[in-house]
């Protein structure tokens, strides 16, 4: 097995470097002295961190089976909650470039966390109130039916799109807060907590009975109880962390280190922005883009296989139809593009083993069938191993939640690659071994052993980029005949990472039916999250965590060129 990565170079002059920095600008973190924050802040800060994945968990408990409910079939559900992720990919990397450049009153990064607030509580009314709307306001019937099919759908997908959207401008925030505090570690150590521990809330709230209870029988519902409980929970902790983020707005920034710093000396990269794309996009990159594909093999002497016969006008020909998002997907550091596939490997197979653990357990380890007649014995089967499996996934959110709080000190003792390597090895030894469990409990504990995974996966990518960041000068520096690659601000970059996670998603609401379906068999999904989880530590032995690595491929792209 290797691990493949595509570098790009271009070859432009160092005057149209000059004029790029002219054109359009993003405005990057200045220094500014801050102060350490306290245990209570962090907790502060990422409270909303906890409420978008406690919306996230508990609501989608429950809206599958609402939209089969109301007359959607399984393949048309499917599609439904790929368009979520679909939308991600191209809105994201607007909303983190978009955030770098906020010249609002109230900072940068908060007022895109409260304009998706205000869109994810509105899915959730959406959702509360779609049955009522299409059978007592609009009367029943077919158009009923279709009103609330279509209320549904809406409200499915937008709560989909921003529980996941949301978090970018969330990180880039605890990014800013964090810089030149040296608690970058802490920071995502407490996020990730909070990420795992907003998932055992949700969980447990969807287990609860709330028909039998005061509530309940006030609300008359037991989705009704839940989606008011998440609607009031998310905005007590929109609350919390509005009231503890105190952002200092850009232009305020610029104005303090205006007055401290002579400006006519310094360079564009000094005055905090550089380049948002490089001059004439389109023309100048597509026509000295040259790929230079290599292969490395861990642990082997046979290191590269340059592929350098492509024909140009193939590459240009084909980047120019490209959108202008995907374009900027390409234009990113070589350490960016190594780190993103990576996540994208292992978010594919977190992601495979979240969303149908629960299928496989109640078809696989009970021989249940979804498809059997209420109240027949294989359809209680099958209801026993959901239930029985969604235990699995509540001691995984457990275990993730614990083991969070080690992850700073297993790197620090160690370093970010072989934390990222642990964690997803556990992951997918867990998984193999769970192929061969014929056992209820047996499978239980390794579903709870890939919480370590899923922690890691919340905390390493996002502390090697601020790590990034903060040491821009050597790790973005990829010169291809003495021109920089242009920088972007850390929101445009945690978007690149969130993009990986949404490519998965839609990977996956695409292609995995169809490879159940032809292989027959619901172990397809343990085996595909399995082969995915192996190819990420392949790729985890790729990415750069130390600067003396740029050094050296800085030193093989030199010769490529050459």
């Amino acid at each position: 097995m290797a691990g493949v990565h595509v570098s790009t170079s271009q070859s432009s002059s160092s005057s149209s470097t000059a004029a790029s920095y002219s054109s359009s600008f993003i405005y990057m973190d200045l220094p500014v002295i801050k102060s350490k924050l306290s245990l209570t802040k962090l907790l502060g800060l990422n409270a909303i961190v906890c409420g978008i994945e406690f919306c996230g968990s508990a609501a989608f408990c429950f809206i599958p089976p609402m939209l089969l409910k109301a007359g959607i079939s399984e393949q048309y559900m499917s599609m439904v909650l790929g368009v979520g992720p679909l939308m991600g990919i191209f809105l994201v990397p607007i909303i983190g470039r978009s955030s770098d450049k906020c010249t609002s009153q109230f900072g940068r990064r908060r007022p895109y966390i409260l304009l998706l607030s205000i869109v994810l509580l509105f899915s959730l009314f959406i959702l509360l109130t779609a049955k009522y709307i299409g059978t007592v306001i609009v009367g029943g019937g077919e158009v009923g039916r279709f009103t609330t099919i279509l209320f549904l759908v809406i409200g499915s997908v937008f709560l989909d799109f921003t529980c996941q959207v949301c978090l970018t401008p969330c990180e880039a925030l605890l990014s800013d807060l964090s810089k030149d505090t040296d608690q970058h570690g802490k920071c995502f150590t407490v996020y990730s907590f909070m990420i795992s521990f907003g998932g055992c809330v949700g969980y447990l709230i969807t287990a609860l009975d709330w028909s039998g209870s005061y509530v309940g029988t006030y609300f008359g519902t037991q989705e009704n109880c839940i989606f008011i409980t998440l609607i009031i929970m998310y905005i007590i902790s929109m609350f919390l962390t509005f009231n503890t983020a105190k952002e200092i707005p850009l232009r305020d920034i610029l104005k303090i280190n205006s007055e401290k710093m002579s400006i006519s000396s310094m360079k564009p990269a000094d005055l905090g922005y550089v380049s948002d794309e490089p001059a004439n996009e389109d023309s100048n990159h597509a026509d000295s883009l040259e790929f230079n594909v290599t292969i490395s093999v861990p642990f082997t002497k046979w290191s590269t296989i340059n592929l350098t016969n492509l024909k140009q006008h193939i590459i240009s020909t084909s980047y120019s139809m490209l959108p202008t998002v995907l374009k900027r997907l390409f234009n990113i550091p070589y350490v960016l593009r190594q780190l993103a596939l990576a996540n994208f490997c292992s978010w594919t197979a977190v992601m495979i083993f979240n969303l149908f653990y629960t299928d496989y357990i109640g078809q696989s380890i009970y021989k249940g069938d979804p498809n059997a007649p209420e109240d027949s014995e294989l359809r209680n089967w099958y209801d026993e191993g959901v239930r029985m499996g969604s235990w699995g996934l509540l001691w995984h959110c457990i275990l993730s939640a614990i083991y969070s709080t080690f992850i700073d000190r297993i790197a620090s003792n160690l370093n970010l690659q072989k934390t990222y390597l642990i964690g997803m090895a556990s992951f997918t030894v867990s998984l193999f071994i769970m192929l061969f469990a014929n056992d209820i409990w047996l499978a239980n504990i390794c579903a709870t052993c890939t919480g370590f995974g899923y922690a890691t996966l919340t905390t390493v990518p996002y502390l090697l980029l601020t790590a990034y960041h903060d040491n821009s000068d050597v790790y973005f520096c990829d010169t291809h005949n003495g021109c920089i690659v242009p920088y972007r601000g850390i929101g445009a970059d945690l978007s690149i990472l969130d993009s990986a996670y949404f490519l998965s998603q839609v990977m996956l609401t695409g292609f995995m039916g169809y490879i159940v379906q032809h292989c027959g068999s619901v172990l397809a999904y343990i085996v595909c999250s399995s082969f995915m989880g192996l190819l990420s530590l392949f790729c985890i032995f790729n990415i750069v965590y130390e600067p003396n690595q740029m050094t050296k491929f800085l030193k093989n792209s030199k010769r490529v060129v050459k």
